[in-house]
């Protein structure tokens, strides 16, 4: 597809934080990499705004940052249902000015190359432990249909829990 092919294209051309994401996806098959090219390019478009474009956030502190983060390198589980819905509150005993929006309108693989990007990258180098894939996020949605309201983090870690717990 074509956004695929600019994304890629685009990633394999230039500056160094390209050429670190090509390092940290040379050891993984064609299929993965494109899922984490497309999520750079999806991240670049959207996210980066709130986040900023090396995940450390922007001066404004309109959102946490996602670099090198305990959140990130959690529970994906908890990751996708939070682009699904949104978060609202303190994370990390700070509170931000403004509620993470719900992706849910977007497509599980798009929501599936954001998270694989986000985890395998910006500073967060979780390899293949850190894809996510459309399955996984096919998944949650079917586990939470109805759900119409952005998630608290408290909210979010008693789900953790009773899933734990069912294990």
């Amino acid at each position: 597809d074509l956004i695929t092919r600019a994304a890629t294209k685009s990633l394999n051309e230039g500056d160094d934080s390209k050429k670190e994401l090509r390092d940290l996806t040379a050891h993984m098959d064609e299929d993965d990499q494109r899922l984490i090219f497309q999520g750079a390019f999806n991240f670049s478009q959207l996210c980066a705004t709130c986040h900023g474009p090396d995940g450390k956030g922007v001066s404004s502190k309109l959102a946490p940052p996602l670099a090198a983060a305990s959140l990130v390198k959690g529970d994906k589980d908890m990751l996708i249902r939070i682009l699904l819905n949104g978060l609202q509150g303190p994370v990390d005993h700070v509170k931000y000015p403004d509620v993470m929006p719900a992706q849910n309108g977007r497509s599980d693989e798009y929501i599936a190359s954001v998270l694989s990007y986000i985890r395998v990258s910006l500073g967060n180098q979780m390899g293949h432990s850190g894809l996510v894939f459309p399955g996984d996020i096919k998944k949650i949605r079917e586990e939470n249909p109805s759900r119409k309201e952005t998630w608290t983090m408290e909210e979010l870690l008693s789900v953790q829990k009773a899933t734990v717990r069912k294990k």
